[in-house]
């Protein structure tokens, strides 16, 4: 199945890590399904700094960046998608589970439209990226050996 992917990181608290991850424990590589043809996939998750945890006079741990690539199936309608992801996102951010969230590059400020915007454009972005000429670079080596050996 061809799939688009991006990625983006959301900074939370352990404690929101798990409710986040569908109640699935938080290790690198676990799949969440938000809708058919629509998933995420831990890539790291890494604690912020002290300095960032002394919420509550000390006493609650620093929270953690979280990075997640996003997983789209080419069959899925973008509209769609993005509706659903976009309102993922916000659910997070609206219940304090996420204190920010990045997309490309982008601190996201909890409006819907906002997340679908930047969604929409770095999913733009990925698939008109050109794919590697690698495999077209083999074939034409190995169409000039052979004439080559065959003058």
């Amino acid at each position: 199945m061809s799939v688009n992917e991006t990625h983006f990181t959301m900074v939370v608290f352990q404690r929101h890590l798990k409710t986040i991850l569908g109640g699935k424990n938080s290790r690198r590589g676990v799949i969440v399904k938000i809708a058919d043809g629509v998933s995420l996939r831990l890539e790291r998750s890494e604690q912020c700094s002290r300095d960032r945890g002394e919420i509550g006079g000390g006493k609650v741990p620093p929270p953690e960046v979280v990075e997640f690539a996003l997983f789209l199936a080419k069959n899925v309608a973008l509209p769609l998608v993005l509706g659903i992801v976009s309102s993922w996102i916000y659910d997070k951010i609206k219940r304090n589970m996420a204190l920010s969230v990045t997309i490309n590059g982008v601190t996201v400020s909890g409006s819907i439209e906002q997340i679908k915007e930047i969604l929409e454009e770095e999913l733009r972005e990925r698939s008109l990226k050109p794919q590697s000429t690698k495999p077209e670079k083999e074939k034409i080596k190995r169409k000039s050996d052979a004439h080559a050996r065959h003058p």
